[in-house]
C-alpha cells in the first residue's frame, strides 16, 4: 500500500504566526496561546484581513526547521508521496494562493514544478488510512482522523503540544509519530 504524507504550510514550514504578530505590534506570538487570531491579537477580524495581501504570504519565512522536517518525512515517504496541504483562508483566495505559489517558487520550488500541492479548506477530504496529515491546528487533525487518516499535530504555541518548543524535539516527536504511522500500516 502506497503511503503518502500531506504537509500543512501555515504554521509547520512557514512562519506565518510571527509575522502577523509583529504586523500588530508583538514581538512574537506568545506561549501558550489560543489558534484564534483575533483572540491573541486583540484586533478584530476585518483587521487581520486586510494584513493578509499576496505580499504577505510571498515574504513569509521558513520555520527554523522546514527544512529539517522535510528530511525527516523524507526518510518514510518517496518525495513524489509527500505533498503540502492548504488552506487558501478567506480574505481573498486568489491574492492568497498567488502568495503561497510565490513564496514555493522562492523556498521549495520542487513542489511546484512536481505539482506536489493542494489547496483546500476541507483537508479531511483526502484522508485513507495509509495517508497522514502533519498539521498545526487540532480541528484539522480530528476531522483528517475521524474520516480515515492519521493525523500528527505539529507543535505549536496554540496547541496541545505546546510543551514541545525546542527544534530538536519537534522534529524527533515527528519521527517517532511517523514511526507508529508506518506501524499501524503493517499491521
Amino acid at each position: 500500500m502506497k503511503k503518502v504524507c500531506f504537509l500543512d504550510m501555515d504554521g509547520v514550514i512557514v512562519n506565518f504566526s510571527d509575522r502577523l504578530a509583529k504586523e500588530f505590534g508583538l514581538e512574537e506570538w506568545p506561549s501558550p496561546s489560543s489558534y484564534k487570531l483575533s483572540e491573541v491579537l486583540n484586533v478584530g477580524w476585518s483587521d487581520i484581513q486586510k494584513k493578509l495581501t499576496r505580499e504577505f504570504y510571498a515574504n513569509l519565512k521558513p520555520t527554523e526547521e522546514a527544512f529539517e522536517l522535510l528530511d525527516v518525512i523524507y526518510k518514510y515517504f518517496d518525495k513524489e508521496n509527500v505533498l503540502l496541504l492548504t488552506n487558501p483562508v478567506i480574505n481573498d483566495t486568489a491574492e492568497t494562493i498567488a502568495g503561497k505559489f510565490d513564496w514555493l517558487n522562492k523556498y521549495m520550488p520542487e513542489f511546484v514544478k512536481e505539482n506536489r500541492f493542494i489547496f483546500t479548506k476541507t483537508k479531511s477530504a483526502v484522508a485513507a488510512r495509509n495517508k497522514l496529515l502533519i498539521d498545526d491546528y487540532h480541528k484539522n487533525i480530528k476531522l483528517f482522523e475521524e474520516n480515515g487518516g492519521i493525523g500528527i499535530l505539529y507543535p505549536n504555541p496554540w496547541n496541545r503540544n505546546f510543551v514541545i518548543s525546542d527544534t530538536d524535539k519537534k522534529l524527533k516527536f515527528v519521527d517517532d509519530e511517523i514511526k507508529v504511522f508506518i506501524s499501524g500500516l503493517l499491521k
